[in-house]
């Protein structure tokens, strides 16, 4: 089984102001193994309705990518929460058919706990 998802990170900063940094795997470009920012120059989104409008602009134009994992996500969320020492909440949005389940946990989930 492979698990086939448009996967996106929200990683709220409570203080940066409605920033979110959005990012976007799973696609035949980024496979599993990297995240793309939501925007060319990886901005935030200003606010929870421009991380709705520019994945509803993305998502038709990804090509989709299997396996996968949620390793880079997590990846990326911890190197923002390093970067910034601030409290986040981490926010995956994912639609998938086949599930892959690793069998043994991988380090970026380990490294969340």
């Amino acid at each position: 089984m492979t698990i086939r998802c448009a996967l996106f990170l929200l990683a709220l900063n409570f203080v940066a102001l409605q920033l979110i940094p959005a990012f976007g795997f799973g696609d035949v470009t980024t496979t599993d193994k990297i995240v793309f920012p939501f925007f060319p120059d990886a901005r935030p989104c200003d606010g929870v309705s421009e991380v709705l409008a520019r994945y509803n602009e993305i998502t038709p134009h990804v090509n989709l990518s299997g396996p996968t994992s949620f390793a880079p996500l997590i990846d990326k969320a911890i190197e923002i929460v390093q970067a910034t020492r601030a409290y986040h909440i981490l926010i995956m949005s994912a639609r998938c058919g086949s599930l892959f389940v690793y069998p043994q946990p991988n380090a970026a989930s380990l490294m969340a706990r």
